[in-house]
């Protein structure tokens, strides 16, 4: 692959200014009138100039007149920007995607949630109930990641982009009723951990630039807006990515981790120089611009000095450190990267050209991979590239694996026939022990003295020490405060008969609800079980979650019946036994005094006095199988998204004047976009 030197001015401060000023000295009369109804000003505390985000008061007030004059190519941005034509979707399992457009009228959100809790991928990292308003056909495993960060956030910037292109204040207003709903409603975003830091990265960043353009051009922008979006970022997003980038990246480059820079640093940097610049913060702003620099230069170092080679394979100018693990990603990185830059650029600083305009070769040499799987043509790769597709096949009953700290490929799996099932008999203090579910019980929140949500079916009572219901289990116990009752036609709740009328998800505040279950007996007894209303002789205080005690089981004092788990008919549960989370007991079982079955046993037999039962043994984990190393690049998820494309390119074509013709061919085959992905 040739690697061709373009000349480019040296950007200064200085020098962006006089051209900036000249240009502005020299524009049209009408062009130099709009420039001032943005009101530009520069804070006397910070130096910032606003209007800002990507676009300052000439940007916008250059935008406008072309689309009054329908110059090209702003009209066409224009209308995909309000239609959607064009837009990539991006599709869930089952089919369902979000819409593309922006419209004025009809838009399902917002969609606030008080806690965002969400785990690796983007699924929920505990049990939280969606929004109200969530779409139908969403996943509703992610439902907290989708809501804020794939709807509403993106969405936020949307509709004030949408405000200025047309001057309807509907779009305003919902981009203000976005932004104020999530900063007065979320109190947290996590874990801190996990998935938190990038959440709230990309949450940041999209809406501190709508708060931006809001604020410098509709009249009705309130300064409460603003307020209540700051306050959301000291008090619950900035934590989580101070956390990540003081705390996670440090440790880890201690311990020894290499090429750990990527698109989740990418992404805090976009937010810290975004948000920095609307709260006047230099001190946040410097952190973000000295993040986009760090990231820049370790991310795309591959094919320079040092690492020119790698693992016995060239590397090329361009490539990243997620390269091969998937084109995706790596545009999540770049584009955010592209965005932080563009940002930076309206307030006279070219962090475009850090790490020698090494933004400028990521951008040719990832467009030049996507015009190939466009083409379906694998001969267009850059050299030593394939399609994963061509990828050999892993040795059996192994699969290939990219891992980033290494830089290769490596097939992992495991021996043939490695699984064990069976049933477990334990004798007399006998001991099988198989290790903690490690979930804290969040799956079985009905303990005593928990806050819960509870449901009442038909002819349920909600209050004193026993209950008769039918149907769905109602999960309760003893000092259980039930939040969010749901009671159908002639459930008790406390006393009040729940009409047919009655609304779902009532807020009903039980507090000490003595027991669960038919024949229900006195708190005494202290017996914890839950039960979906089958069976006599189940003792009271019931309390968790989705267990199914069959008819003529015996429970007797002081025995733990955790979540999910199964007890079959005529199966016996003895005094002081624990039953962990999904065992199952089969017919005729007995659970002796003391004994206790580990979460996920499975007993067909009797368990004596003072055994633990564990689980069948699982899987061994997995182990390497084998190295690839024959010198191609495999390459997966190549996909075009609007991730700062557009930006990179305006800046290195139409202010520098440099060629860029990979990338100049893959944006002329996608819709012109005002930036689409802000997240």
């Amino acid at each position: 692959m040739t690697v061709v030197s373009q000349p480019v001015p040296k950007l200064a401060p200085k020098v962006i200014e006089d051209i900036r000023s000249k240009a502005l000295t020299a524009a049209p009369r009408f062009l130099r009138k709009r420039y001032k109804s943005f009101r530009p000003r520069v804070n006397s505390t910070s130096g910032f100039l606003h209007p800002a985000g990507f676009a300052g008061p000439a940007e916008l007030a250059a935008m406008q007149a072309g689309i009054e004059f329908q110059l090209q190519p702003v009209a066409a941005a224009t209308k995909v920007l309000l239609t959607g034509e064009g837009v990539p979707r991006k599709y869930y399992s089952g089919g369902w995607a979000f819409r593309t457009d922006t419209p004025a009228e009809g838009y399902e959100g917002p969609m606030p949630m008080e806690k965002v809790m969400v785990d690796w991928g983007g699924v929920a990292a505990e049990n939280q109930l969606c929004p109200f308003n969530y779409p139908e056909g969403a996943p509703q495993g992610s439902c907290a990641h989708v809501s804020l960060v794939e709807i509403d956030s993106m969405m936020s910037f949307k509709q004030a982009m949408a405000y200025l292109v047309t001057g309807n204040e509907a779009h305003a207003q919902l981009a203000s009723d976005i932004i104020l709903a999530w900063s007065t409603k979320n109190k947290e975003v996590g874990p801190r951990n996990k998935n938190g830091p990038l959440e709230s990265a990309w949450s940041c960043s999209a809406m501190a630039r709508a708060v931006e353009l809001l604020r410098s051009s509709w009249p009705d922008f309130s300064k409460q807006t603003l307020s209540a979006y700051l306050n959301w970022l000291d008090e619950v997003l900035y934590p989580q990515m101070d956390f990540y980038t003081d705390v996670i990246t440090p440790t880890a480059l201690n311990n020894g981790r290499k090429h750990l820079y990527g698109n989740w640093h990418a992404s805090v940097a976009d937010c810290f120089v975004s948000a920095g610049i609307l709260a006047d913060d230099r001190v946040r702003y410097e952190k973000g611009v000295a993040l986009l620099k760090k990231t820049t230069a370790e991310y795309f170092k591959w094919g320079r000095g040092e690492w020119a080679e790698w693992a016995g394979q060239a590397r090329l100018v361009g490539e990243s450190s997620e390269t091969l693990r998937d084109i995706f990603h790596t545009q999540f990185g770049l584009g955010s990267l592209l965005q932080a830059a563009e940002s930076a650029w309206i307030q006279g600083r070219d962090e475009y050209s850090t790490a020698d305009y090494a933004l400028a070769a990521a951008m040719e040499f990832h467009a030049r991979i996507i015009n190939a799987r466009d083409a379906r043509d694998e001969t267009a790769m850059p050299p030593g590239y394939k399609f994963f597709e061509s990828i050999p096949p892993a040795p059996e009953g192994c699969a290939w694996r990219w891992d980033m700290e290494s830089q290769i490929w490596t097939s992992w799996g495991r021996p043939v026939n490695s699984s064990a099932n069976g049933n477990r008999t334990a004798g007399s203090n006998a001991t099988m022990v198989s290790g903690d579910d490690d979930d804290g019980d969040d799956d079985g929140p009905l303990k005593a003295n928990a806050t819960a949500n509870a449901n009442a079916t038909g002819n349920a009572t909600f209050a004193g020490s026993s209950a008769n219901s039918a149907g769905s289990p109602v999960f309760v116990g003893v000092n259980t405060t039930a939040n969010t009752i749901q009671p159908t036609v002639n459930a008790t709740v406390n006393g009040s008969l729940a009409a047919a009328s009655a609304p779902a998800y009532a807020p009903v505040s039980l507090a000490n609800l003595a027991a669960y279950g038919p024949l229900a007996a006195s708190s005494s007894d202290n017996a914890t079980t839950g039960l979906p209303a089958v069976g006599p002789n189940v003792p009271g205080n019931t309390t968790s979650n989705s267990s199914l005690v069959a008819l003529n089981a015996t429970v007797t004092a002081n025995a733990t019946i955790d979540v999910n788990a199964t007890v079959a008919a005529n199966a016996t549960i003895d005094v002081n036994a624990t039953v962990a989370a999904n065992v199952t007991l089969d017919s005729n079982t007995t659970a002796a005094a003391n004994a206790t079955l580990a979460v996920n046993a499975t007993l067909n037999g009797t368990v004596d006095s003072n055994a633990t039962v564990a689980p069948p043994p699982g899987p061994p984990p997995a182990v390497q199988c084998s190295v690839l190393n024959d010198g191609h690049k495999y390459v997966l998820g190549i996909k075009y998204i609007p991730a700062g494309w557009e930006l990179g390119f305006n800046h290195f074509v139409g202010r520098l004047g440099m060629q860029m013709p990979e990338t100049a061919a893959m944006l002329q085959r996608y819709p012109v976009d005002w930036y689409e992905f802000c997240w």
